[in-house]
């Protein structure tokens, strides 16, 4: 386009020519926001995608979870049931034993407290895997709260931002309008340059707006992709 332009470009010391400044500036100028559409739609989609992996990725976990807790919960009361039965049947054996109880007793007394003794320890275990599903469902829920909080908190943020850029906006339409207006004479250089600047300060709060939005996205990508992560572990 500068070559076709008549734009000396290979030497980086030559100046372009004055009178085809502006119309470079356009063109970079739409060269740029060309660019930053598409940067910008990818930097959405990303985000947009990893929100969909996490919200699929909790529901999964909590089904799961709460499978898990109907199934061991039932197992568990069955393998207290059997534990409590082995301890009542070693209180009425015990009851029974005298000096002139018969060595079947013993026997059979002996054998309700091994099966007590092992009730007990499958019933810890039980226990145990009760705590571990429960708490795996508690940090999904710890988890899908804290990306629910980092999505409000950037949603938060990009309303103000575009509610800012909005008004720079509003304020560059207005100093173009000025500069388009103001007079020509050489008189009035000074009010032309001092317009000049001014649009050049918008352009760099309009610039510093549009970082903070894709540092926003990105910094939230970021922290979803860590949670979803930490959740297919």
């Amino acid at each position: 386009y500068l070559h076709r332009k008549g734009i000396e470009v290979r030497k980086h010391h030559k100046l372009v020519p004055e009178e085809k400044v502006d119309e470079l500036h356009s063109q970079i100028d739409h060269w740029f926001q060309t660019r930053r559409v598409y940067e910008r739609t990818l930097y959405i989609t990303n985000l947009l995608d990893i929100r969909k992996k996490n919200g699929e990725s909790f529901r999964h976990e909590t089904r799961y979870c709460e499978n898990e807790l109907d199934t061991r919960d039932g197992l568990h009361k069955e393998i207290t049931s059997q534990h409590d039965s082995c301890a009542k049947a070693c209180k009425e054996l015990t009851s029974q034993q005298s000096s002139e109880s018969p060595p079947e007793l013993a026997l059979a007394l002996n054998r309700e407290k091994i099966r007590s003794t092992h009730w007990a320890y499958i019933m810890d275990i039980s226990k145990q895997e009760l705590f571990w599903h429960t708490t795996e469902l508690r940090q999904g829920w710890r988890r899908h709260a804290y990306v629910a909080e980092i999505s409000r908190t950037t949603k938060k943020h990009l309303e103000w931002l575009q509610y800012e850029a909005q008004q720079v906006d509003d304020l560059m339409g207005f100093v173009k309008r000025r500069i388009s207006s103001a007079p020509r004479e050489s008189e009035h250089k000074y009010y032309r340059e001092w317009l000049a600047d001014q649009k050049a300060r918008i352009t760099k709060h309009r610039i510093s707006f549009d970082m903070d939005q894709d540092y926003l996205m990105i910094q939230e990508t970021f922290e979803l992709q860590n949670a979803l992560e930490y959740a297919e572990r």
